[in-house]
């Protein structure tokens, strides 16, 4: 059974600066006033098209929300369903990225 990889805010930085990863916000509009990761892709849950995920050969996807629950849960609908054969997410989402003192832009 394939599964969401977690992930912590550092490693998925990590990735993002090595070119090896596409980050997908999929908060809704308003909770990007509150911060933001510069260069992560914006499909709102609530607008949620599968056929928009980035799927880059050699580049991992990785999800992030606000703290990591609905990311995993729509890493997990992706999987089931065929539109991705690996998932990552970040399992502290926005939060954790904020704590962990990881840069970020509010909108």
């Amino acid at each position: 059974m394939l599964q969401v990889i977690d992930s912590t805010p550092q490693e998925v930085k990590e990735w993002i600066d090595k070119n090896e990863a596409i980050l997908v916000d999929i908060r809704e509009s308003q909770e990007l006033t509150e911060a933001r990761v510069t260069g992560a892709i914006h499909l709102p849950l609530s607008e949620f098209n599968p056929s928009q995920i980035p799927n880059e050969p050699g580049k991992k996807t990785v999800l992030i929300c606000g703290h990591g629950i609905r990311s995993r849960q729509v890493g997990n609908f992706l999987l089931e369903r065929g539109f991705l054969k690996k998932a990552y997410h970040v399992t502290t989402g926005i939060a954790g990225w904020k704590n962990a003192g990881l840069p970020t832009d509010t909108a």
